[in-house]
């Protein structure tokens, strides 16, 4: 970053050493920097939502996942996190999106009464992005209507 302070994959790198130190506010920073270098970097709007969910911010969480995705609409971690925050506000400030998706799959299992596979959970995801605050019971109780979930 001294040598090249316009680098933004620095200023992620950066932000991503500061995440791990739990060092939120200096990590958040680091990825702000990072998107006014490169306001196209998606994975500098995934990540600074992801610290963001851990400090509480919520809303601006989720905004950080919606810049990430109007980016790359594909993007298969900002798509899940954006999920999880339309699903709870982010389930708790203190969860990794890695904690909030096996709680998304236990959810999902406990409306479907049994395990549940990777393209099920796949499938869960996107009707939740297409149904913004609508509850996971209400996907279990359609796909069981139309025969697509047994």
């Amino acid at each position: 970053i001294e040598h090249r302070p316009a680098f933004a994959e620095a200023h992620v790198g950066l932000g991503n050493l500061r995440h791990a130190e739990r060092h939120l506010a200096e990590a958040a920073a680091s990825y702000r920097r990072a998107i006014a270098i490169d306001a196209h970097f998606v994975e500098a709007h995934c990540n600074l939502g992801h610290v963001l969910v851990l400090t509480g911010e919520s809303a601006a969480a989720l905004a950080a996942y919606d810049a990430a995705l109007a980016l790359d609409p594909e993007h298969a971690e900002a798509r899940w996190a954006r999920v999880m925050g339309r699903i709870a506000p982010v389930r708790a400030a203190d969860e990794e999106p890695g904690r909030a998706r096996a709680a998304f799959a236990a959810d999902l299992e406990y409306y479907v009464g049994r395990p549940v596979t990777t393209q099920e959970i796949g499938e869960a995801e996107d009707w939740q992005l297409d149904h913004p605050g609508a509850d996971l019971s209400e996907y279990v109780d359609e796909m069981k209507r139309i025969g697509e979930l047994r």
